[in-house]
């Protein structure tokens, strides 16, 4: 959550930084979520599958 909820902080400083509109600026916050999401996904299947984490409890 950590994770995300900086990315969001990121996205929104840059959008304001850039004076996006408001709808560009949701949709650049919410894309930056998902990714952001999506890399801690991607992240923790290759841990597992390399062997890092156990992939079953």
């Amino acid at each position: 959550m950590l994770f995300i909820g900086v990315a969001v902080v990121l996205a929104l400083v840059a959008g304001i930084a850039t004076d996006m509109s408001v709808p560009a600026l949701v949709g650049w916050v919410v894309f930056a979520a998902i990714a952001a999401f999506v890399h801690e996904i991607i992240v923790g299947l290759a841990a597992m599958q390399s062997g890092w984490f156990p992939a079953s409890p």
